[in-house]
């Protein structure tokens, strides 16, 4: 089951600087990698939408 909650920016913010320094690291790291899937992604859809 997933459930969702809603967290506020500044909450996760809060969060995010109570992790060790290499837990941020790889969470900077994690995210930049979903950012670049979704681009690509999008761009695959514009391609395949022309």
């Amino acid at each position: 089951m997933n459930t969702q909650h809603a967290v506020s920016f500044q909450d996760a913010l809060d969060i995010i600087e109570s992790f060790p320094e290499f837990q941020q690291q790889e969470l900077i790291e994690i995210i930049h990698k979903k950012l670049i899937e979704k681009r690509r992604d999008s761009i695959s859809e514009n391609i395949e939408g022309s």
